[in-house]
């Protein structure tokens, strides 16, 4: 029954039905069942809880959500009032964080990724590699230049996605990273991946999603015209 009642407030959560309550109940559901055996916690569920307590205080409800439809259809429009922006700042800093202990501790704690050849013996391990029977992916230079541009995108990614001249770059770079790792890797690092190109939305500036939408939108009604 609790599990039940957890995905109600999951679905909840999705829609944006109280944003707000929906985010407090959701942290506290997942926080408490990692607790409970914490050897069962991976990096996907830090991060998701991570970016759920932060999710507490941003406006998560204003845009997009049941609670906005909700807003509109009952006539409650009124002059759009200013959100802080902190909350979001919270997020973004901290999956930058992410990536400013990440890369270090690869380059310095492993040799493999020093001298290039993490990639490929990674290609050899049926455990960690989904396609380790395929020759393409077993090339010692198609690992030294995939390992070298990886550490060259997560350790760049957390200070250059910051500005509008390079934040689209090092955000397509860092974004297909983990795709090709979710489509490569084992399916044990898979939520982790889906976890992180989540949040790089956060990246994304509101007005290029809402301009993005809108667009979707006008072409969904001239298509059914």
């Amino acid at each position: 029954s609790l599990y039940a009642i957890a995905l109600i407030i999951t679905i909840s959560f999705i829609l944006g039905f109280h944003a707000r309550i929906s985010t407090i109940l959701l942290f506290l559901f997942y926080a408490s069942m990692l607790h409970r055996n914490t050897y069962l916690i991976n990096g996907q569920d830090q991060i998701i809880t991570m970016l759920l307590f932060f999710s507490i205080f941003a406006p998560l409800g204003s845009s997009y959500s049941l609670d906005a439809c909700i807003r509109r259809n009952g006539k409650k429009i009124r002059k759009p009032k200013l959100e802080s922006i902190w909350a979001i700042r919270l997020l973004q800093v901290s999956i930058a964080i992410v990536y400013v202990f990440s890369a270090p501790a690869k380059l310095f704690a492993d040799e493999m990724w020093r001298n290039g050849q993490a990639l490929y013996w990674v290609s050899q391990s049926d455990r960690w590699f989904r396609f380790s029977d395929v020759g393409f992916f077993n090339s010692l230079p198609l690992s030294l230049f995939l390992t070298y541009v990886t550490l060259a995108v997560f350790i760049l990614f957390p200070y250059l996605v910051w500005f509008s001249k390079t934040r689209w770059f090092f955000l397509g770079g860092i974004a297909l990273i983990h795709f090709n790792m979710l489509i490569l890797l084992a399916p044990s690092v898979s939520w982790f991946n889906i976890s992180m190109l989540v949040s790089f939305i956060l990246f994304i500036p509101p007005l290029t999603m809402r301009n993005f939408v809108n667009r979707l939108l006008a072409q969904k009604i001239i298509n059914k015209e």
